[in-house]
């Protein structure tokens, strides 16, 4: 994923998930959810979405 990708994706976060300030690198891990990461997904372009499902495979052996 581009930075350009990874900077929309952060955004879209900001807004949907109500996020005002610069939160830590838990905030995701600690209120995420499979609802919230599946409405989050919902919204990324057709492209990106392939790439993230890559990505995220490629880390399950992280």
């Amino acid at each position: 994923m581009d930075k350009a990708d990874r900077e929309a994706i952060e955004e879209r976060l900001k807004y949907f998930l109500n996020i005002q300030e610069n939160p830590s690198e838990d905030w995701f891990a600690q209120n995420a959810s499979p609802e919230l990461l599946k409405k989050v997904f919902d919204y990324l372009p057709e492209g990106t979405k392939n790439l993230a499902i890559e990505e995220l495979i490629n880390n399950l052996g992280s």
